[in-house]
Protein backbone atom coordinates (compact mmCIF):
# COMPACT_ATOMS: atom_id res chain seq x y z
CA UNK A 1 0.00 0.00 0.00
CA UNK A 2 2.72 2.78 1.04
CA UNK A 3 4.95 1.42 -2.27
CA UNK A 4 5.02 4.46 -4.49
CA UNK A 5 8.13 3.91 -6.62
CA UNK A 6 9.71 0.51 -7.41
CA UNK A 7 12.61 0.63 -10.27
CA UNK A 8 14.28 -2.40 -11.67
CA UNK A 9 17.64 -2.13 -13.06
CA UNK A 10 17.58 -4.62 -16.00
CA UNK A 11 20.52 -4.87 -19.13
CA UNK A 12 20.24 -3.88 -22.39
CA UNK A 13 20.62 -7.08 -23.76
CA UNK A 14 17.40 -7.71 -22.64
CA UNK A 15 16.28 -6.12 -26.42
CA UNK A 16 19.69 -6.62 -28.41
CA UNK A 17 20.24 -10.22 -27.29
CA UNK A 18 24.10 -11.47 -27.03
CA UNK A 19 25.46 -14.66 -28.07
CA UNK A 20 25.60 -17.68 -25.86
CA UNK A 21 22.93 -15.53 -23.33
CA UNK A 22 19.60 -16.17 -24.53
CA UNK A 23 19.07 -16.67 -20.91
CA UNK A 24 19.94 -13.76 -19.80
CA UNK A 25 18.23 -11.97 -22.39
CA UNK A 26 14.67 -13.78 -21.43
CA UNK A 27 15.33 -12.95 -17.61
CA UNK A 28 15.68 -9.33 -18.00
CA UNK A 29 12.95 -9.66 -19.91
CA UNK A 30 10.52 -11.04 -17.43
CA UNK A 31 12.09 -8.32 -15.01
CA UNK A 32 10.71 -5.96 -17.39
CA UNK A 33 7.07 -7.38 -17.58
CA UNK A 34 6.98 -7.71 -13.25
CA UNK A 35 7.79 -3.83 -13.53
CA UNK A 36 4.70 -3.66 -15.14
CA UNK A 37 2.89 -5.81 -13.05
CA UNK A 38 3.92 -3.75 -9.91
CA UNK A 39 2.78 -0.54 -11.98
CA UNK A 40 -0.22 -1.72 -12.66
CA UNK A 41 -1.07 -3.19 -9.59
CA UNK A 42 -0.30 -1.04 -6.94
CA UNK A 43 -2.33 2.35 -7.66
CA UNK A 44 -0.18 5.45 -7.33
CA UNK A 45 2.94 3.60 -7.81
CA UNK A 46 5.69 4.85 -10.49
CA UNK A 47 7.42 2.10 -11.77
CA UNK A 48 10.84 2.38 -14.09
CA UNK A 49 12.16 -0.95 -15.59
CA UNK A 50 15.78 1.01 -17.04
CA UNK A 51 17.79 -1.32 -18.82
CA UNK A 52 21.10 -0.32 -18.97
CA UNK A 53 24.32 -0.85 -21.24
CA UNK A 54 27.72 -2.30 -19.77
CA UNK A 55 29.11 0.26 -16.67
CA UNK A 56 32.61 0.98 -16.58
CA UNK A 57 33.67 0.58 -12.32
CA UNK A 58 31.00 -1.64 -11.32
CA UNK A 59 28.77 -4.15 -12.29
CA UNK A 60 29.29 -7.39 -13.89
CA UNK A 61 30.83 -6.15 -17.15
CA UNK A 62 34.10 -5.01 -14.75
CA UNK A 63 33.42 -8.30 -12.79
CA UNK A 64 33.95 -10.38 -16.08
CA UNK A 65 36.59 -8.15 -17.68
CA UNK A 66 34.69 -7.81 -21.22
CA UNK A 67 34.89 -3.86 -21.66
CA UNK A 68 37.63 -4.40 -23.56
CA UNK A 69 36.05 -6.72 -25.94
CA UNK A 70 32.83 -4.63 -25.92
CA UNK A 71 34.63 -1.24 -26.50
CA UNK A 72 36.32 -3.22 -30.00
CA UNK A 73 32.61 -3.92 -30.98
CA UNK A 74 31.70 -0.26 -30.54
CA UNK A 75 30.21 -0.35 -27.05
CA UNK A 76 30.84 2.55 -24.92
CA UNK A 77 30.36 1.65 -20.99
CA UNK A 78 28.90 3.92 -18.88
CA UNK A 79 30.96 6.01 -16.27
CA UNK A 80 29.98 4.89 -12.28
CA UNK A 81 29.07 8.40 -11.71
CA UNK A 82 27.54 9.05 -14.91
CA UNK A 83 24.89 6.26 -14.26
CA UNK A 84 24.36 7.22 -10.69
CA UNK A 85 23.89 10.84 -12.09
CA UNK A 86 21.55 9.31 -15.03
CA UNK A 87 19.69 6.94 -12.12
CA UNK A 88 18.86 10.28 -9.33
CA UNK A 89 17.37 12.27 -12.27
CA UNK A 90 15.25 9.52 -13.37
CA UNK A 91 13.91 9.03 -10.20
CA UNK A 92 13.65 12.96 -9.48
CA UNK A 93 11.88 13.15 -12.69
CA UNK A 94 7.82 12.61 -11.55
CA UNK A 95 6.44 12.53 -15.58
CA UNK A 96 9.21 9.32 -16.31
CA UNK A 97 7.69 6.02 -15.80
CA UNK A 98 7.82 2.57 -17.87
CA UNK A 99 10.33 0.91 -19.82
CA UNK A 100 13.20 2.78 -21.25
CA UNK A 101 16.97 2.49 -22.09
CA UNK A 102 19.80 4.07 -20.46
CA UNK A 103 23.17 3.95 -23.06
CA UNK A 104 25.93 4.81 -24.21
CA UNK A 105 27.18 3.94 -28.05
CA UNK A 106 25.93 0.23 -28.36
CA UNK A 107 27.32 -0.48 -31.35
CA UNK A 108 25.33 -2.31 -34.42
CA UNK A 109 22.77 -3.84 -33.17
CA UNK A 110 19.89 -5.00 -35.69
CA UNK A 111 17.66 -5.75 -32.84
CA UNK A 112 17.53 -2.42 -31.02
CA UNK A 113 16.70 0.37 -34.02
CA UNK A 114 16.41 4.49 -32.73
CA UNK A 115 13.77 5.97 -34.88
CA UNK A 116 15.21 6.62 -38.40
CA UNK A 117 16.32 10.68 -39.07
CA UNK A 118 15.65 11.73 -42.36
CA UNK A 119 18.93 14.24 -42.69
CA UNK A 120 19.19 17.18 -45.18
CA UNK A 121 20.48 17.22 -48.58
CA UNK A 122 23.73 18.61 -47.36
CA UNK A 123 27.61 18.04 -48.96
CA UNK A 124 29.07 16.92 -45.41
CA UNK A 125 26.56 14.60 -44.92
CA UNK A 126 27.54 12.56 -47.45
CA UNK A 127 27.83 9.11 -45.96
CA UNK A 128 26.10 8.70 -42.73
CA UNK A 129 28.03 6.78 -40.23
CA UNK A 130 25.60 6.97 -37.15
CA UNK A 131 22.41 9.01 -36.31
CA UNK A 132 20.67 9.05 -32.96
CA UNK A 133 18.30 11.68 -33.52
CA UNK A 134 18.71 14.49 -30.73
CA UNK A 135 21.70 13.02 -29.55
CA UNK A 136 24.39 11.96 -31.95
CA UNK A 137 25.24 12.61 -35.71
CA UNK A 138 28.40 11.22 -37.69
CA UNK A 139 28.89 11.63 -41.17
CA UNK A 140 32.04 10.96 -43.49
CA UNK A 141 32.62 12.91 -47.09
CA UNK A 142 35.36 12.09 -49.58
CA UNK A 143 36.99 15.04 -50.42
CA UNK A 144 39.53 15.78 -53.69
CA UNK A 145 40.10 18.26 -56.12
CA UNK A 146 36.86 17.04 -59.05
CA UNK A 147 34.16 16.94 -56.28
CA UNK A 148 35.63 19.97 -53.92
CA UNK A 149 37.29 22.21 -56.64
CA UNK A 150 37.88 24.98 -53.72
CA UNK A 151 40.82 22.77 -52.52
CA UNK A 152 42.84 23.90 -56.20
CA UNK A 153 42.32 27.43 -55.11
CA UNK A 154 43.78 26.96 -51.59
CA UNK A 155 47.47 25.99 -51.64
CA UNK A 156 50.02 26.84 -49.56
CA UNK A 157 53.63 26.03 -50.18
CA UNK A 158 52.42 22.73 -52.41
CA UNK A 159 49.84 21.86 -49.51
CA UNK A 160 46.10 21.56 -50.87
CA UNK A 161 44.51 22.05 -47.43
CA UNK A 162 40.92 22.77 -46.34
CA UNK A 163 39.87 26.23 -45.57
CA UNK A 164 38.84 26.71 -41.63
CA UNK A 165 35.55 28.48 -43.03
CA UNK A 166 34.62 25.10 -44.89
CA UNK A 167 35.54 23.04 -42.02
CA UNK A 168 32.75 25.50 -39.90
CA UNK A 169 30.43 24.82 -42.37
CA UNK A 170 30.47 21.03 -41.92
CA UNK A 171 30.82 21.60 -38.44
CA UNK A 172 27.40 23.39 -39.10
CA UNK A 173 26.09 20.79 -41.02
CA UNK A 174 26.86 17.76 -38.64
CA UNK A 175 25.09 19.70 -35.70
CA UNK A 176 21.99 20.67 -37.64
CA UNK A 177 21.06 17.14 -38.17
CA UNK A 178 20.55 17.03 -34.05
CA UNK A 179 19.34 20.80 -33.66
CA UNK A 180 17.65 21.71 -37.25
CA UNK A 181 18.97 24.85 -39.07
CA UNK A 182 18.84 27.73 -36.98
CA UNK A 183 18.09 31.33 -37.93
CA UNK A 184 21.43 32.75 -36.72
CA UNK A 185 24.26 29.92 -35.98
CA UNK A 186 26.45 30.94 -33.34
CA UNK A 187 29.82 29.09 -32.77
CA UNK A 188 32.20 29.40 -29.77
CA UNK A 189 35.44 28.09 -28.61
CA UNK A 190 36.43 27.40 -32.46
CA UNK A 191 39.69 25.44 -32.46
CA UNK A 192 41.89 24.95 -35.36
CA UNK A 193 44.52 23.08 -34.13
CA UNK A 194 45.42 20.85 -37.49
CA UNK A 195 45.05 21.72 -40.69
CA UNK A 196 43.38 18.86 -42.94
CA UNK A 197 45.89 18.61 -46.13
CA UNK A 198 44.22 16.60 -49.38
CA UNK A 199 47.59 15.66 -51.56
CA UNK A 200 47.61 16.35 -55.62
CA UNK A 201 45.57 13.52 -56.89
CA UNK A 202 44.96 11.71 -53.44
CA UNK A 203 41.15 12.13 -51.88
CA UNK A 204 40.76 12.61 -48.32
CA UNK A 205 37.79 10.93 -46.25
CA UNK A 206 36.68 13.75 -43.97
CA UNK A 207 34.57 12.64 -40.68
CA UNK A 208 31.94 15.58 -39.39
CA UNK A 209 30.71 14.73 -35.82
CA UNK A 210 28.45 16.45 -33.56
CA UNK A 211 27.18 15.23 -29.72
CA UNK A 212 23.77 17.19 -28.12
CA UNK A 213 24.42 18.18 -23.96
CA UNK A 214 21.81 18.14 -21.58
CA UNK A 215 21.68 21.24 -21.34
CA UNK A 216 20.90 22.21 -25.32
CA UNK A 217 24.62 23.04 -26.10
CA UNK A 218 26.09 20.34 -29.13
CA UNK A 219 29.82 19.79 -29.63
CA UNK A 220 31.18 19.63 -32.76
CA UNK A 221 34.76 17.61 -34.37
CA UNK A 222 36.29 17.04 -37.58
CA UNK A 223 38.70 14.21 -38.25
CA UNK A 224 40.12 12.62 -41.34
CA UNK A 225 41.64 9.86 -42.70
CA UNK A 226 44.85 11.54 -43.62
CA UNK A 227 45.54 11.46 -39.56
CA UNK A 228 43.23 7.88 -39.39
CA UNK A 229 40.92 9.90 -37.65
CA UNK A 230 43.16 10.07 -34.04
CA UNK A 231 43.65 13.48 -34.64
CA UNK A 232 40.37 16.55 -33.94
CA UNK A 233 41.34 19.13 -36.26
CA UNK A 234 38.83 21.22 -35.85
CA UNK A 235 36.38 21.91 -33.02
CA UNK A 236 33.59 23.89 -32.31
CA UNK A 237 30.62 24.50 -29.62
CA UNK A 238 27.23 25.52 -30.70
CA UNK A 239 25.78 27.04 -27.91
CA UNK A 240 21.63 26.59 -26.64
CA UNK A 241 19.70 29.16 -28.56
CA UNK A 242 18.72 32.07 -27.10
CA UNK A 243 22.35 32.78 -25.99
CA UNK A 244 22.82 36.32 -25.01
CA UNK A 245 24.87 37.84 -27.93
CA UNK A 246 27.60 39.89 -25.90
CA UNK A 247 29.74 41.19 -28.97
CA UNK A 248 30.89 45.09 -28.98
CA UNK A 249 30.84 46.82 -32.03
CA UNK A 250 34.07 47.36 -34.03
CA UNK A 251 33.99 50.91 -35.06
CA UNK A 252 36.66 52.56 -36.65
CA UNK A 253 37.61 55.66 -38.10
CA UNK A 254 37.76 56.26 -41.75
CA UNK A 255 39.47 58.84 -43.88
CA UNK A 256 36.97 59.94 -46.22
CA UNK A 257 37.43 59.83 -49.96
CA UNK A 258 41.26 58.55 -49.26
CA UNK A 259 41.50 54.77 -50.22
CA UNK A 260 44.99 52.97 -49.16
CA UNK A 261 47.09 52.45 -52.12
CA UNK A 262 46.82 48.87 -51.79
CA UNK A 263 46.21 47.11 -54.52
CA UNK A 264 45.15 43.45 -53.43
CA UNK A 265 45.42 41.64 -56.98
CA UNK A 266 49.13 43.59 -57.42
CA UNK A 267 50.56 43.85 -53.84
CA UNK A 268 48.59 40.88 -51.96
CA UNK A 269 47.63 38.22 -53.70
CA UNK A 270 50.49 35.46 -55.23
CA UNK A 271 53.22 37.19 -52.26
CA UNK A 272 51.81 38.09 -49.15
CA UNK A 273 48.19 35.70 -49.56
CA UNK A 274 47.91 32.66 -51.35
CA UNK A 275 44.44 32.31 -51.86
CA UNK A 276 42.75 32.06 -55.40
CA UNK A 277 39.66 32.29 -57.54
CA UNK A 278 36.43 32.21 -55.75
CA UNK A 279 38.50 33.33 -52.50
CA UNK A 280 40.26 35.74 -53.72
CA UNK A 281 37.70 38.68 -52.54
CA UNK A 282 39.43 41.53 -50.58
CA UNK A 283 38.75 44.31 -53.00
CA UNK A 284 40.97 47.27 -51.21
CA UNK A 285 41.35 48.35 -47.82
CA UNK A 286 39.86 51.91 -46.73
CA UNK A 287 41.97 51.95 -43.56
CA UNK A 288 45.32 49.93 -42.98
CA UNK A 289 47.97 50.32 -39.78
CA UNK A 290 49.49 48.04 -38.22
CA UNK A 291 46.33 46.93 -35.74
CA UNK A 292 43.09 47.70 -37.27
CA UNK A 293 42.27 47.44 -40.76
CA UNK A 294 38.64 48.53 -42.64
CA UNK A 295 38.78 46.46 -46.29
CA UNK A 296 36.00 45.73 -48.95
CA UNK A 297 35.42 42.58 -49.01
CA UNK A 298 33.31 41.66 -52.81
CA UNK A 299 30.92 39.72 -54.13
CA UNK A 300 31.75 35.91 -55.28
CA UNK A 301 31.91 34.90 -58.64
CA UNK A 302 29.05 32.97 -58.79
CA UNK A 303 29.35 29.37 -59.59
CA UNK A 304 28.89 26.35 -57.06
CA UNK A 305 31.15 25.43 -54.59
CA UNK A 306 31.09 21.77 -55.13
CA UNK A 307 31.04 19.72 -58.22
CA UNK A 308 27.06 20.28 -59.88
CA UNK A 309 25.69 16.34 -58.84
CA UNK A 310 26.43 17.34 -55.55
CA UNK A 311 24.08 19.01 -52.64
CA UNK A 312 25.20 23.19 -52.88
CA UNK A 313 23.74 24.68 -49.79
CA UNK A 314 25.88 26.22 -47.27
CA UNK A 315 24.19 26.81 -43.99
CA UNK A 316 26.78 29.37 -42.73
CA UNK A 317 26.27 31.62 -45.95
CA UNK A 318 29.09 32.85 -48.62
CA UNK A 319 32.67 31.15 -47.43
CA UNK A 320 34.28 32.95 -49.94
CA UNK A 321 33.64 36.26 -48.17
CA UNK A 322 34.21 35.11 -44.59
CA UNK A 323 37.40 33.56 -46.02
CA UNK A 324 38.86 36.83 -46.91
CA UNK A 325 37.77 38.41 -43.63
CA UNK A 326 40.39 36.78 -42.61
CA UNK A 327 43.02 37.02 -44.66
CA UNK A 328 42.33 40.52 -45.46
CA UNK A 329 43.85 40.32 -41.74
CA UNK A 330 47.35 39.48 -43.00
CA UNK A 331 48.22 43.17 -44.43
CA UNK A 332 48.27 44.86 -40.68
CA UNK A 333 51.55 42.80 -40.36
CA UNK A 334 52.99 42.00 -43.75
CA UNK A 335 56.22 41.36 -42.11
CA UNK A 336 54.86 37.68 -41.12
CA UNK A 337 52.96 34.70 -42.20
CA UNK A 338 49.57 34.09 -39.48
CA UNK A 339 48.05 31.06 -39.64
CA UNK A 340 44.41 31.41 -37.51
CA UNK A 341 43.93 28.72 -34.82
CA UNK A 342 40.94 29.95 -32.80
CA UNK A 343 38.01 32.06 -32.08
CA UNK A 344 36.32 32.76 -28.98
CA UNK A 345 32.77 33.36 -30.91
CA UNK A 346 31.53 33.68 -34.10
CA UNK A 347 27.71 35.11 -34.40
CA UNK A 348 26.49 34.58 -38.04
CA UNK A 349 22.99 37.58 -38.77
CA UNK A 350 23.01 37.36 -42.61
CA UNK A 351 23.94 34.94 -45.05
CA UNK A 352 22.97 36.12 -48.42
CA UNK A 353 25.90 36.55 -50.08
CA UNK A 354 26.77 40.09 -50.87
CA UNK A 355 29.49 42.46 -50.73
CA UNK A 356 30.53 43.26 -46.99
CA UNK A 357 32.79 46.05 -45.54
CA UNK A 358 35.08 44.08 -43.01
CA UNK A 359 36.22 46.30 -39.87
CA UNK A 360 38.93 44.41 -37.94
CA UNK A 361 40.48 45.71 -34.33
CA UNK A 362 43.34 43.91 -32.44
CA UNK A 363 42.23 43.51 -29.34
CA UNK A 364 45.83 41.83 -27.51
CA UNK A 365 49.15 40.16 -28.75
CA UNK A 366 51.53 38.44 -26.80
CA UNK A 367 54.67 36.64 -28.05
CA UNK A 368 53.70 35.12 -31.83
CA UNK A 369 49.76 35.67 -31.46
CA UNK A 370 47.69 38.00 -32.34
CA UNK A 371 44.04 38.71 -31.47
CA UNK A 372 41.47 40.53 -33.56
CA UNK A 373 37.45 41.45 -33.10
CA UNK A 374 36.21 41.80 -36.36
CA UNK A 375 32.62 42.84 -37.63
CA UNK A 376 31.42 42.16 -41.78
CA UNK A 377 28.34 45.10 -42.32
CA UNK A 378 26.30 45.10 -45.22
CA UNK A 379 25.84 48.01 -47.62
CA UNK A 380 23.31 49.31 -44.91
CA UNK A 381 25.49 49.46 -42.03
CA UNK A 382 24.13 46.29 -40.76
CA UNK A 383 26.12 43.68 -39.04
CA UNK A 384 26.05 40.62 -41.07
CA UNK A 385 28.41 39.04 -38.61
CA UNK A 386 30.25 39.20 -35.68
CA UNK A 387 33.92 37.33 -35.21
CA UNK A 388 35.25 37.59 -31.28
CA UNK A 389 38.79 36.68 -30.22
CA UNK A 390 40.37 35.49 -33.87
CA UNK A 391 43.20 33.84 -32.84
CA UNK A 392 46.51 34.09 -35.08
CA UNK A 393 49.86 32.76 -34.68
CA UNK A 394 52.53 34.07 -36.34
CA UNK A 395 54.27 31.16 -38.51
CA UNK A 396 57.47 32.85 -39.38
CA UNK A 397 58.85 35.29 -41.79
CA UNK A 398 56.85 36.67 -44.70
CA UNK A 399 57.65 37.61 -48.17
CA UNK A 400 60.66 40.17 -48.96
CA UNK A 401 60.97 42.65 -49.64
CA UNK A 402 57.83 44.31 -48.45
CA UNK A 403 57.50 46.86 -50.64
CA UNK A 404 56.13 50.23 -49.92
CA UNK A 405 52.44 49.81 -50.36
CA UNK A 406 52.73 47.80 -47.49
CA UNK A 407 55.48 49.95 -46.02
CA UNK A 408 53.31 51.71 -43.51
CA UNK A 409 51.41 48.58 -41.43
CA UNK A 410 54.64 47.06 -41.40
CA UNK A 411 56.48 49.79 -39.50
CA UNK A 412 53.71 51.00 -37.40
CA UNK A 413 53.71 47.64 -36.22
CA UNK A 414 57.29 46.77 -35.71
CA UNK A 415 58.70 50.39 -34.94
CA UNK A 416 57.38 50.15 -31.25
CA UNK A 417 58.92 47.14 -30.81
CA UNK A 418 62.33 47.46 -32.17
CA UNK A 419 62.91 50.86 -30.59
CA UNK A 420 61.18 49.27 -27.29
CA UNK A 421 59.55 52.74 -27.28
CA UNK A 422 55.40 52.19 -26.75
CA UNK A 423 53.42 53.98 -28.66
CA UNK A 424 55.48 54.92 -31.86
CA UNK A 425 53.00 54.82 -34.45
CA UNK A 426 53.80 55.39 -38.57
CA UNK A 427 52.17 55.71 -41.54
CA UNK A 428 52.79 56.00 -45.10
CA UNK A 429 51.33 57.59 -47.87
CA UNK A 430 51.17 57.97 -51.51
CA UNK A 431 50.59 60.40 -54.42
CA UNK A 432 48.49 63.95 -54.25
CA UNK A 433 50.06 66.49 -52.54
CA UNK A 434 52.52 66.67 -49.56
CA UNK A 435 50.35 68.79 -47.19
CA UNK A 436 47.26 66.04 -48.32
CA UNK A 437 49.34 63.31 -47.88
CA UNK A 438 50.83 64.50 -43.83
CA UNK A 439 47.03 65.50 -43.15
CA UNK A 440 46.35 61.82 -44.05
CA UNK A 441 48.78 59.72 -42.58
CA UNK A 442 48.05 61.51 -39.20
CA UNK A 443 44.73 61.01 -39.77
CA UNK A 444 45.12 57.56 -39.97
CA UNK A 445 46.87 57.32 -36.88
CA UNK A 446 45.20 59.44 -34.67
CA UNK A 447 42.00 60.09 -35.65
CA UNK A 448 40.17 62.75 -38.32
CA UNK A 449 39.62 65.32 -35.35
CA UNK A 450 43.88 66.00 -35.27
CA UNK A 451 45.33 68.89 -36.66
CA UNK A 452 48.76 69.28 -38.00
CA UNK A 453 50.20 72.73 -37.30
CA UNK A 454 53.70 74.47 -38.65
CA UNK A 455 55.95 76.13 -36.12
CA UNK A 456 57.88 78.92 -37.19
CA UNK A 457 60.89 76.49 -37.45
CA UNK A 458 58.91 74.11 -39.51
CA UNK A 459 58.02 71.91 -37.28
CA UNK A 460 55.12 70.24 -37.42
CA UNK A 461 52.67 69.77 -34.15
CA UNK A 462 49.74 68.04 -33.52
CA UNK A 463 46.48 69.42 -31.97
CA UNK A 464 46.76 66.93 -29.87
CA UNK A 465 50.10 67.21 -27.91
CA UNK A 466 51.84 64.26 -29.75
CA UNK A 467 55.58 64.62 -31.02
CA UNK A 468 54.88 64.31 -34.91
CA UNK A 469 57.72 64.17 -37.72
CA UNK A 470 57.34 63.61 -41.64
CA UNK A 471 59.52 63.20 -44.52
CA UNK A 472 58.60 63.48 -48.16
CA UNK A 473 60.91 61.15 -50.79
CA UNK A 474 59.39 61.95 -54.31
CA UNK A 475 55.63 60.99 -54.16
CA UNK A 476 55.60 58.98 -50.75
CA UNK A 477 55.23 60.52 -47.49
CA UNK A 478 56.02 58.54 -44.43
CA UNK A 479 54.51 60.32 -40.64
CA UNK A 480 55.29 59.10 -37.36
CA UNK A 481 53.37 60.13 -33.80
CA UNK A 482 55.12 59.16 -30.67
CA UNK A 483 54.92 60.21 -26.34
CA UNK A 484 58.06 61.27 -26.80
CA UNK A 485 60.32 63.19 -29.54
CA UNK A 486 60.46 61.45 -32.79
CA UNK A 487 61.94 61.75 -36.05
CA UNK A 488 61.41 60.03 -39.74
CA UNK A 489 63.71 59.64 -42.75
CA UNK A 490 62.98 58.30 -46.40
CA UNK A 491 65.14 56.81 -48.66
CA UNK A 492 64.58 55.99 -52.18
CA UNK A 493 67.74 53.63 -53.45
CA UNK A 494 66.72 54.18 -57.30
CA UNK A 495 66.76 58.47 -56.77
CA UNK A 496 69.94 57.95 -55.13
CA UNK A 497 71.04 56.61 -58.12
CA UNK A 498 69.61 58.66 -60.68
CA UNK A 499 70.44 61.73 -58.69
CA UNK A 500 74.39 60.15 -58.91
CA UNK A 501 74.81 60.62 -55.45
CA UNK A 502 78.99 60.32 -54.19
CA UNK A 503 77.89 59.36 -50.61
CA UNK A 504 81.81 60.14 -49.52
CA UNK A 505 81.74 63.61 -50.24
CA UNK A 506 77.69 63.64 -48.03
CA UNK A 507 78.94 62.04 -45.04
CA UNK A 508 81.44 63.22 -42.89
CA UNK A 509 84.59 61.06 -41.63
CA UNK A 510 82.53 59.08 -38.45
CA UNK A 511 79.32 58.77 -40.72
CA UNK A 512 81.93 56.85 -43.26
CA UNK A 513 83.54 54.85 -40.59
CA UNK A 514 79.65 53.76 -39.25
CA UNK A 515 78.86 52.70 -43.04
CA UNK A 516 82.49 50.97 -43.39
CA UNK A 517 81.11 49.56 -40.34
CA UNK A 518 77.98 48.44 -41.27
CA UNK A 519 79.32 46.57 -44.62
CA UNK A 520 82.21 44.47 -42.50
CA UNK A 521 79.00 43.11 -40.64
CA UNK A 522 76.45 42.69 -44.00
CA UNK A 523 79.10 42.40 -46.54
CA UNK A 524 75.41 41.28 -48.93
CA UNK A 525 74.92 44.99 -49.67
CA UNK A 526 76.80 47.55 -51.26
CA UNK A 527 78.57 49.89 -50.08
CA UNK A 528 76.18 52.78 -51.34
CA UNK A 529 73.37 51.16 -49.45
CA UNK A 530 75.16 50.88 -46.39
CA UNK A 531 75.27 54.85 -46.76
CA UNK A 532 72.06 54.89 -47.55
CA UNK A 533 70.80 53.46 -43.74
CA UNK A 534 73.70 56.25 -42.21
CA UNK A 535 72.42 59.13 -43.89
CA UNK A 536 68.70 58.19 -43.14
CA UNK A 537 69.51 57.72 -39.62
CA UNK A 538 71.14 60.59 -39.57
CA UNK A 539 68.41 62.87 -40.54
CA UNK A 540 65.61 61.19 -37.99
CA UNK A 541 67.69 61.69 -35.58
CA UNK A 542 68.34 65.44 -36.58
CA UNK A 543 64.42 65.73 -36.66
CA UNK A 544 64.17 63.68 -33.40
CA UNK A 545 66.47 66.17 -31.57
CA UNK A 546 65.68 68.99 -32.98
CA UNK A 547 69.93 69.85 -33.94
CA UNK A 548 72.65 67.95 -36.21
CA UNK A 549 73.16 65.09 -34.45
CA UNK A 550 76.51 63.74 -32.96
CA UNK A 551 77.80 60.55 -33.90
CA UNK A 552 76.14 56.66 -33.75
CA UNK A 553 77.32 53.29 -32.68
CA UNK A 554 76.06 50.03 -34.26
CA UNK A 555 73.81 48.46 -31.58
CA UNK A 556 72.49 45.27 -33.64
CA UNK A 557 71.93 43.83 -36.86
CA UNK A 558 68.96 41.73 -37.64
CA UNK A 559 67.79 40.93 -41.33
CA UNK A 560 66.18 44.62 -42.75
CA UNK A 561 66.49 46.15 -38.88
CA UNK A 562 69.54 48.03 -38.09
CA UNK A 563 69.54 49.40 -34.94
CA UNK A 564 71.78 52.51 -33.64
CA UNK A 565 72.04 54.68 -30.41
CA UNK A 566 72.57 58.20 -30.73
CA UNK A 567 73.29 59.66 -27.42
CA UNK A 568 69.95 58.69 -25.46
CA UNK A 569 68.18 58.28 -28.96
CA UNK A 570 67.74 54.74 -30.62
CA UNK A 571 67.34 55.05 -34.07
CA UNK A 572 65.44 51.98 -35.86
CA UNK A 573 66.37 51.92 -39.77
CA UNK A 574 64.59 49.34 -41.85
CA UNK A 575 66.02 48.27 -45.24
CA UNK A 576 64.05 46.54 -47.50
CA UNK A 577 64.71 46.63 -50.86
CA UNK A 578 64.85 49.45 -52.30
CA UNK A 579 63.45 51.57 -49.31
CA UNK A 580 65.20 52.80 -46.51
CA UNK A 581 63.22 54.20 -43.66
CA UNK A 582 64.50 55.23 -40.53
CA UNK A 583 62.96 56.02 -37.38
CA UNK A 584 64.52 57.73 -34.16
CA UNK A 585 62.73 58.28 -30.56
CA UNK A 586 63.97 59.39 -27.49
CA UNK A 587 64.81 56.98 -24.86
CA UNK A 588 64.28 53.18 -26.21
CA UNK A 589 65.92 49.96 -25.11
CA UNK A 590 66.43 48.80 -28.54
CA UNK A 591 64.50 45.20 -27.73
Amino acid sequence: GPLRLFVSFGSLIARTGLPGEAHYALANEWLGALTEEVASRVEGCRALAVDWSVWSGAGMGERLGTLDALARRGIDPIPLDTGLDLLHRLIASPDVSGGLVVTGRYGDAPTLRAEEAELPMLRFLERPRRVVPGVEAVADTVLRADTDPYLEHHEFEGDRLLPAVLGMEAMAQAASVLTGTREHPVLEDLRLTAPVVVGRGEEVTLRAAALALPDGTVRTVLRSSATGFAVDHFTAVLPPPGTPDTGRRVVLPVVPDAPVPVRPDEHLYGRLLFQDGPLRRVGGYRRLTGYDCVADLEEGPGGAWFAHHLPGRLLLGDPGRRDAALHALQACLPGTRLLPVGVERVTILDTASAPALLHARERHAEGGRHVFDLELTGADGAVLERWEGLALNVMGPGPLPVGVELLGPHLDRRAAEVTGVAGVRVAVERGDTQVRRRARAVHRLLGTGVTVRGRPDGRPELSTGDQVSVTHCGAVTMVATAPVPVGVDLVWMPDTVEARVRWDDVLGPEALALRDALADRDPGRGRDEHAAVVWAASEALRKCAGRPGGPMTLRSLDGPWILLDGGGVTVAVHHDGDDVAAVAVRGGDGA
